[in-house]
């Protein structure tokens, strides 16, 4: 009796990035490369941290490092991602970084975009990598106290730490030049990323004129780039289901603009409104703080922007008997204003059924946009005045409610410091809103 043959045939693979699939091998399915391509040389076409597959991973970044981090990069092809190779200082501000930084910076709402894209993506991309660094070791090293920002204004020299810092500043711009010639999505992805902590750092050290250069360059990447991400009539909105990089990085650009935008001490520079108003309200009350900040974020934006158009309305030639505000003028105002009508009472149901808040920070959070919800309604009943200061002698109330809810929160607080003179002191600082 003849034996039976085995069947050799190996089973189908329903699983995995598309390079295991192809081959009809077992994907191991890591992240953000699979592990059985990049150790065997091939490329991870199926997925990865920019997500999508595709040429995503066929042209990377080759890492050489001879003493220092990166002393060059070479553009070719590459299957692995560069292993991070560091010396004892600079694992020192990247732990840093990860274990200070990222958690005192940001607010709650970005969690996502700091605690998981920006970590990935320094293994990944240079020009993150040495803006991590940079950011990590001066904060590490007293940046952004008052005292830092004297020793920096007037010493001649510059310390071992300063210099440090300063390098991996400059080789992460390095390594972003190669991003703006390719001009894809994911090269876009790294620009943002990185342009948002070029941003954080520029903040940090007081430089307002430098980080209003590289918030305004990424503002440009992301206007220029708008039909990469995801939009709603026309403007750029963050959707409320947090799931995508895009999201994410959306986001933390967006945001760390309109907070720009409020701070601005002059109207000289313009500010661009990106955000979409065309949400529409759930039906109930928000899910979330985070929700409910999704949908306050772009009328408080729009009123900035009309406050600006309004300020520098220049009736067109021939047309002297034409009124202000105009009628779009008019409509803007008034479709601002329903939205904030209609925001609160979704807002003041959620706030009713949470449970009491257990730290003074998720009561912070939880009332803070209450407090932003009346400066934005301020904005929005005013922001047709053309600078009149007595447009807003009928709003002394609503100033009085704002300065109410902010006090009332740094009362609840007492981790805080207390009150101090006029100075430049960044060190408690966050990069957001909130």
């Amino acid at each position: 009796m003849l034996p039976v043959a085995k069947n050799t045939r190996k089973a189908k693979v329903k699983s995995g990035c598309r390079t295991c699939k192809t081959r009809k091998v077992k994907c191991d399915e890591a992240r953000p490369a699979c592990k059985r391509c990049v150790t065997t040389g091939r490329v991870c076409d199926g997925y990865g941290i920019w997500g999508g597959g595709g040429r995503a991973y066929h042209e990377r970044y080759v890492v050489e490092p001879t003493g220092a981090l990166y002393t060059h990069v070479v553009s070719r092809p590459r299957a692995a991602p560069p292993v991070l190779v560091l010396n004892p200082q600079e694992q020192e501000c990247f732990e840093w970084f990860k274990y200070r930084t990222s958690i005192m910076v940001p607010t709650s709402y970005a969690a996502g975009f700091w605690n998981t894209l920006i970590f990935q993506s320094s293994v990944q991309e240079p020009a993150i990598l040495n803006a991590v660094l940079a950011l990590g070791s001066y904060h590490m090293n007293g940046g952004g106290t008052a005292q830092s920002h004297r020793i920096e204004i007037t010493k001649a020299g510059w310390t071992a730490e300063e210099n440090f810092t300063l390098q991996h500043y400059v080789e992460a711009m390095r390594h972003l030049k190669p991003h703006f010639a390719r001009k894809g999505k994911a090269s876009t992805r790294v620009a943002l990323i990185a342009c948002f902590l070029f941003v954080s750092f520029e903040l940090f050290r007081g430089h307002f004129e430098a980080t209003r250069l590289h918030l305004d360059n990424g503002v440009k990447i992301l206007e220029e780039s708008r039909s990469l991400f995801p939009s709603v009539a026309g403007g750029i909105c963050v959707r409320a289901c947090m799931n995508s990089i895009d999201d994410w990085i959306v986001e933390a650009i967006l945001r760390i603009q309109l907070q720009s935008g409020i701070l601005r001490y002059t109207h000289t520079y313009p500010y661009r409104n990106l955000m979409s108003t065309k949400l529409d309200l759930p039906s109930s009350a928000f899910q979330s703080v985070h929700e409910a900040w999704q949908h306050l974020s772009p009328l408080l934006s729009e009123a900035m922007a009309l406050t600006q158009e309004a300020r520098l309305y220049v009736p067109s030639r021939g047309s002297s008997g034409t009124p202000f505000p105009t009628a779009r003028m008019l409509d803007a105002q008034a479709r601002i204003q329903t939205g904030l009508n209609q925001w609160l009472p979704q807002f003041s149901a959620f706030y009713e059924g949470l449970q009491e808040a257990t730290f003074a920070e998720e009561q912070r959070d939880r009332r803070l946009p209450f407090a932003i919800h009346a400066m934005a309604t301020i904005m929005a009943n005013t922001c047709l005045s053309r600078g009149d200061e007595s447009a807003f002698d009928s709003y002394t109330a609503d100033f009085a409610l704002l300065l109410h809810q902010l006090t009332s929160l740094r009362r609840r607080n007492p981790e805080l410091s207390p009150f101090t003179a006029p100075a430049m002191d960044m060190s408690r600082a966050i990069v957001d809103m909130g």
